[in-house]
């Protein structure tokens, strides 16, 4: 296959248990101009043996060696620097994609030049396949643009699909940021394209005690808030501290600790919401659109967060969220208060005639 449209690039190691199911789901996918590189960082399990039989049986699979473990930036530099697809499809050893995730993805590409990354909806599942979640997201363009000033919002690695070239000038994966890597990768790719999150569920994304996101929470976490610091002190202009950033990615994910301020995070997002502003008006951006879109999205996080903070016994940051919802968008705040009310009197009045 000298010119295959996609590489799909899947690094591996130690990965016996799930690489069996991972490797399966790219073989029986309805898109079949693909290779497959497999990178196996240096396992010491069946890994090697596995691999070698699927290579025997597909010659769509390559399978790439490291002598000894390099680690995840290292395997995927390699797989980007043997990819000979146009596009390549992201897909992790213990994660299974739907069969027509790449025919949905390079689609989507195809069908929009500007677009230089996709990613999907997935379903969560534990080590014995069980669904414990689906991901619900705002996937246009900007929603996902805002979104990376504050988390990894364009997840998961596994599920996306990018052009190769723009990866490739970028300078691929950065050793500096392993362990979220993508998330760095993402944020540099956003600024010469598009990345857009398909309302399409295509992937089984395994949360185990072995994944990264678990074994590597201590590292990932302060390399996370690294990056969202650098984003919104390159839009501001100005250093952002990292004890901010991380009260707005609390903001956004829904978490709270004791230290956390709704006024603060109200103020720092008012700042980031004009300079983003300026931002898109560059791109061409309608900007009386996106305005109202961004002040819904930030008012509906607020009146998230007002129930939540009342909860725990917060009533006055309870209030504050609540006040800021109106200022960022007064008739929205109001159709969802009108809402919670109506559904509290239909509530009483069930439990009266009961």
């Amino acid at each position: 296959m000298d010119n295959p449209a996609v590489s799909v690039i899947m690094p591996a190691f130690n990965a016996e248990r799930f690489i069996d199911e991972a490797i399966r789901s790219i073989l029986s996918q309805t898109f079949r101009d693909f290779e497959f590189l497999i990178i196996d960082d240096g396992s010491s399990d069946r890994t090697p043996a596995i691999l070698a039989e699927y290579a025997r049986k597909d010659p769509r699979i390559r399978v790439l060696r490291n002598e000894q473990n390099a680690g995840i930036v290292v395997s995927l530099n390699r797989g980007l620097a043997e990819a000979r697809g146009r596009y390549v499809a992201r897909q992790d050893a213990d994660d299974t994609s739907f069969p027509n995730r790449i025919e949905r993805q390079v689609a989507f590409l195809d069908e929009h030049p500007g677009v230089v990354a996709v990613t999907s909806e997935v379903l969560e599942i534990d080590a014995e396949g069980r669904t414990l979640r689906a991901s619900r997201r705002r996937g246009d363009a900007v929603s996902v643009a805002w979104r990376l000033l504050f988390h990894n919002y364009f997840y998961p690695h596994s599920a996306v699909t990018f052009r190769l070239a723009p990866v490739r000038e970028l300078g691929g994966y950065r050793e500096a940021f392993r362990h979220c890597e993508d998330y760095d990768l993402w944020t540099r790719l956003a600024e010469v394209g598009d990345l857009v999150i398909l309302p399409d569920t295509l992937l089984r994304y395994r949360v185990h005690s072995q994944s990264v996101s678990q074994v590597f929470t201590s590292v990932q976490t302060p390399l996370t808030l690294e990056v969202s610091a650098r984003e919104l002190g390159r839009l501001l202009g100005t250093g952002v501290p990292a004890g901010r950033a991380a009260d707005l990615r609390a903001f956004w994910e829904g978490r709270s600790s004791e230290s956390f301020e709704i006024i603060p995070v109200h103020r720092m997002l008012a700042r980031a919401y004009r300079a983003f502003l300026l931002r898109r008006k560059e791109r061409g951006a309608d900007l009386a659109a996106l305005a109202r879109s961004l002040r819904q999205e930030i008012a509906g996080a607020f009146l998230d967060w007002a129930p939540a903070l009342a909860a725990q016994g917060r009533r006055e940051a309870g209030l504050k969220a609540l006040c800021c919802g109106f200022w960022w968008h007064p008739r929205h705040t109001a159709a969802r208060i009108a809402m919670a009310a109506g559904k509290r009197i239909r509530k009483r009045g069930r439990e009266g005639s009961a």
